[in-house]
């Protein structure tokens, strides 16, 4: 799939580092054994090295998605105008319960072109129940910078093969822990993953704690999404949703929480002691009508937080372009014109993002971290005419189109806007191939 590591020198690009003053500078970056060795202008190639011109382009680190679902992309489009406990009981599970193998690799194809393409480098995702190794693969063979982790579903009843033991779970998503994690120098990860708090016994999300630390893995789950579910769990537990997790170990600065709408005071304050990450999936939310956290507040209390696609099925895209520009307006509404700038929506969505995943070597471009970069070209009609406030162009006026080149660990995966040695017409007939099949499962 990807290009193989070469050196490589970025020349005549606009920097954005995403660190520092963040000011925006012409500048030349030099890439070898993965990581970005040298900036500065007027930086003279190397015998070896790939010279990639960039005069006119805008680099900056590829986009971090901290929630998505690739296991759903396959789903896109087929559950809309529901809320969310519809939505899971009525669609999304009887349609994960019946994705095979071979459904699945489909749907994982799908989600990791998509991503590359709209230039997110590095995701966390949640897979479903069964065959999380068919996902590792495909990122694995993509070259994304991927952790994942198997869905865990242990308390009710579920259609098809979602169905499980706490005890089957915790054992399975440990040998997955210790096949896929830190695999490629640490571009594979796993996160012990489950669902949420309605659909996991107390043994389950303990024992994934427990687990989760023992091997230095991160927790991922969600949280506050939605009323009827924060009711649910109050009535079950006698406890808010975040408050439970905390009062089980279910906190902390390696746990990723998704949504986080509907938090109370005494919730923040445990996020903020324990430094809790909160993933804002503004699309997602407002396709389910779930509500719109206050990212504002959030911020404002210290509350480290991240973006996210969620899945194709409540939000139709996993594009990163859509998160920031809905993370910059929702919130203006409430807060005024000022409430998230332009440049904190684009940091939510690289340096946050890297941060709030424990990738301390990707999101900006400083020498000595890895070659995560993304580079655009927003000379197009969509980003005409140029004004100086290049994050409120990126924000607000790119688009996928605008995505030159996207390159994880040095290697080139898209180039000239198309993704390289994969024919997309192959990935969407089998994509369409696998969506028929679930179907016809579902049917009979």
């Amino acid at each position: 799939m990807a290009k193989a590591t070469q050196d490589l020198l970025i020349r005549g690009a606009t920097v954005i580092p995403m660190c520092g003053d963040n000011t925006p500078a012409l500048l030349d970056v030099r890439i070898a054994n993965r990581r970005i060795k040298e900036i500065g202008p007027g930086l003279k190639k190397r015998p070896g090295e790939k010279l990639l011109k960039a005069k006119g382009k805008v680099l900056l680190p590829g986009f971090v998605q901290a929630h998505v679902h690739t296991c759903q992309t396959l789903y896109r489009g087929q559950a809309d105008n529901m809320v969310l406990l519809d939505w899971l009981s009525k669609k999304i599970w009887p349609y994960e319960g019946a994705l095979s193998r071979q459904t699945l690799r489909a749907s994982a194809q799908l989600s990791f072109a998509e991503l590359l393409l709209s230039g997110t480098t590095s995701v966390l995702d949640m897979g479903t129940v069964r065959h999380t190794d068919v996902i590792f693969e495909e990122a694995d063979t993509f070259g994304i910078r991927y952790t994942g982790g198997k869905t865990i579903m242990d308390k009710g009843r579920y259609p098809g093969n979602l169905n499980e033991s706490a005890d089957e779970a915790i054992k399975e998503s440990v040998r997955l822990c210790k096949k896929w994690s830190g695999k490629d120098d640490n571009r594979l990860r796993y996160a012990f993953s489950p669902r949420f708090a309605l659909s996991c016994t107390n043994k389950a999300l303990k024992g994934c704690v427990r687990e989760a630390r023992k091997h230095g893995a991160l927790l991922h789950t969600h949280a506050s999404e939605n009323v009827a579910e924060v009711a649910a769990v109050r009535k079950q537990s006698g406890k808010d949703n975040v408050e439970f997790l905390h009062s089980i170990g279910f906190s902390g600065d390696d746990v990723l929480l998704a949504h986080g709408i509907w938090l109370s005071a005494k919730e923040r304050r445990i996020l903020k002691k324990t430094q809790t990450r909160v993933v804002h999936c503004p699309s997602a939310n407002l396709k389910l009508a779930s509500g719109i956290a206050d990212i504002p507040k959030l911020l404002g209390d210290g509350i480290p937080l991240a973006l996210g696609a969620d899945g194709a099925p409540c939000n139709n895209n996993l594009n990163a372009f859509v998160e920031m520009r809905y993370a910059a307006l929702l919130h203006k509404i409430k807060h005024g014109p000022k409430a998230i700038p332009a440049q904190k929506a684009l940091e939510l969505a690289t340096i946050d993002g890297a941060k709030a995943l424990h990738l301390d070597d990707v999101g900006s471009i400083e020498v000595g971290k890895k070659a995560d970069l993304l580079l655009l070209d927003l000379n197009s009609i969509n980003c005409w005419p140029p004004t100086d406030n290049l994050f409120s162009r990126i924000v607000f006026a790119a688009q996928t189109q605008n995505v030159d080149t996207v390159m994880v660990d040095g290697k080139i995966l898209v180039e000239g806007g198309k993704l390289l040695k994969t024919s997309l017409k192959n990935i969407m007939r089998n994509s369409d191939e696998a969506l028929k099949r679930v179907q016809h499962k579902l049917k009979t």
